[in-house]
């Protein structure tokens, strides 16, 4: 059974697991308020998430979703506190509230390129036959930025127009210097493309930020500050490199490791495979 980790006297986090796709669900505490990041993937990661935090003594007041992604909002109908989230976000579950979560609804939707077979197939894993899916719509939406003051600690909620949903919320604790990316930094997955006006999105709505440590929902361990430091070098090259090179993967290969002055390593080859892809020069 999964376990809270304890990661600063504000900040308590559920690591991901991956069996199902369940993201982090985290849990930020101010002397006044608490509030959760994300619902869950089903009520079933939701309550395990509840119980987790009531043998802390932790009692919620309110959650904040990341973007309306199924593994980020299914466990809503557990909560009973008021949910904050981006006004796409809200537009988005009304939508959701409509459709079916049968066999047959999720091959269709995979079939029209609506949802991915590696959803489809996680929604059969984690909620077996009965799709019963409860969506609350958020009580409280935004639009650009939103602060939220939990005494002596606040939440800053940004929203950068990135690759991987129009909805994505950005969750910044200043006091902890703590930054949770939701999916923001992942490419879009119908395509697995990155677009240059969404890198420079999610650069510029983490401009001026302190950050220790950068959490992303599917990563097991986040990015210490050296290493988020190092990503944000190796974005801001690749989005140096595409208006020059046309889309061709192995001389914006070489136009970064020359901007960075070392070689890349496999996953920033992927990175920038994914901006070769799917180049949308504006």
């Amino acid at each position: 059974m999964s376990t809270l980790t304890r990661i600063s006297p504000r900040i308590v986090m559920l690591p991901p697991t991956h069996n199902t796709d369940r993201p982090l669900l985290a849990a930020i505490q101010g002397t006044g308020r608490t509030i959760l990041m994300d619902a869950g993937n089903s009520p079933a990661h939701a309550r395990a998430f509840l119980r987790l935090l009531a043998a802390e003594h932790i009692h919620p007041d309110g959650l904040v979703l990341t973007h309306h992604h199924w593994d980020h909002t299914f466990g809503l109908a557990a909560y009973d506190i008021p949910v904050v989230a981006h006004v796409n976000t809200r537009r988005h579950l009304e939508e959701m509230q409509t459709w079916s979560w049968t066999d047959d609804a999720l091959t269709e939707r995979v079939t029209q390129r609506r949802q991915t077979a590696f959803t489809a197939a996680n929604i059969q894993k984690e909620w077996g036959d009965n799709r019963k899916v409860e969506l609350r719509l958020p009580t409280v939406t935004y639009t650009d930025t939103l602060t939220l003051n939990l005494g002596d600690t606040t939440c800053v909620l940004i929203h950068p127009a990135v690759d991987h949903a129009d909805d994505c919320t950005l969750l910044y604790v200043p006091e902890e210097r703590a930054l949770f990316l939701g999916d923001a930094f992942y490419a879009d997955t119908m395509t697995w493309t990155y677009s240059r006006a969404g890198a420079i999105a999610l650069v510029n709505a983490m401009k001026g930020l302190e950050v220790d440590q950068c959490f992303l929902s599917h990563e097991d361990e986040p990015w210490e500050r050296s290493v988020f430091q190092e990503w944000m070098r190796v974005m801001k090259q690749a989005i140096h490199a595409i208006p020059e090179i046309a889309g061709s993967q192995e001389p914006m290969e070489a136009a970064v490791a020359r901007g960075l002055n070392r070689s890349l390593n496999e996953e920033e080859v992927e990175i920038i495979g994914f901006f070769a892809k799917g180049l949308r020069t504006p």
